[in-house]
């Protein structure tokens, strides 16, 4: 886990597969309200990709039982705040957007 050093602000993060880790997010209260979710997925899949496993998955984050599904939208609207927990779960290889895609290029025949 990386440690917290003077006041920096910051999420837990539980996987599916029961691992935890705290995602240091910003310096200041200021910089903590425009995080977004993008930020913080692009944070997440820098350390898993650290630990030999980021890549292709597509995160999905939970908070208080809501999916974080806005990639502009800043964390502090979900009311997201230093030290909150959040869930994020992996879909490896296709996303849902790309097998929509796909079907739709199946269908009409344009592969």
């Amino acid at each position: 886990m990386e440690k917290s050093l003077g006041k920096t602000h910051m999420v837990e993060i539980h996987g599916a597969d029961g691992e935890k880790m705290e995602i240091v997010l910003a310096e200041t209260p200021e910089e903590m309200e425009k995080i977004t979710v993008l930020q913080l997925k692009e944070k997440i899949d820098e350390r898993l990709a650290e630990k030999g496993n980021g890549g292709m998955e597509v995160l999905n984050l939970i908070f208080n039982d809501k999916m974080l599904d806005e990639a502009s939208k800043p964390l502090s609207e979900y009311g997201i705040q230093h030290k909150s927990v959040i869930h994020v779960s992996k879909q490896h290889g296709w996303s849902h957007h790309r097998l929509v895609h796909l079907s739709f290029h199946l269908c009409c025949g344009k592969i």
